[in-house]
């Protein structure tokens, strides 16, 4: 057998290997990610009975698929508040951002739900309580505090990663649009 023949034989059945392994473990990724992110809405949200994912009004007009949005709902079925699934460029790739927001417009938490691409101990303190917890109870939109000083609305960028600490701000921002917008037609 001349040597393409073996890399070509090599090549498929390395080929029907990784596709395999990737039909075998797909459903098993989406599984825990959804897992991941119920739990994340039941912390961000503790006070909502349940979740049910919305369709954003105009979602049809649009070119990119609209965010993921779930209204957080009592036990009489009324919204306490709506969590939006954000996605920003940091500085290392996508930051993805889970925002809830009140029924009365204040941002209830914040968490990061991935950053695979920030530099470790520097960028990936975005995920980090200290930076997160200074959201919560502010009115969007927020921006950062400048000289320090502090007010509302602001918050302070972890210090050396301002990249960072933009996606973030970016992704709450962005979700806040976008409850603005289900609170206006409420």
């Amino acid at each position: 057998m001349s040597i393409l023949a073996t890399l070509g034989v090599v090549c498929v059945a390395s080929g029907l290997l990784l596709s395999g392994v990737h039909r075998h473990t797909s459903d098993l990724i989406a599984r825990r990610e959804a897992a991941q992110i119920q739990q994340a809405l039941n912390r961000i949200m503790p006070q909502a009975d349940r979740f049910v994912t919305m369709e954003p009004a105009g979602a049809e007009e649009r070119s990119e698929a609209p965010p993921p949005i779930w209204a957080g709902l009592n036990d009489r079925g009324q919204p306490v508040g709506w969590v939006v699934l954000t996605s920003s460029p940091g500085y290392g790739g996508a930051v993805r951002t889970l925002a809830g927001f009140t029924a009365d417009g204040r941002i209830a938490r914040v968490e990061v739900l991935t950053a695979p691409g920030e530099t470790p101990g520097l960028g990936s303190r975005i995920s980090e309580p200290a930076y997160l917890t200074q959201f919560s109870g502010l009115r969007a939109p927020v921006a950062f505090s400048a000289d320090g000083a502090e007010g509302r609305g602001r918050v302070q960028a972890v210090t050396g990663a301002t990249i960072s600490s933009q996606a973030v701000l970016d992704g709450v921002n962005r979700a806040w649009k976008i409850v603005a917008g289900i609170r206006e037609k409420r």
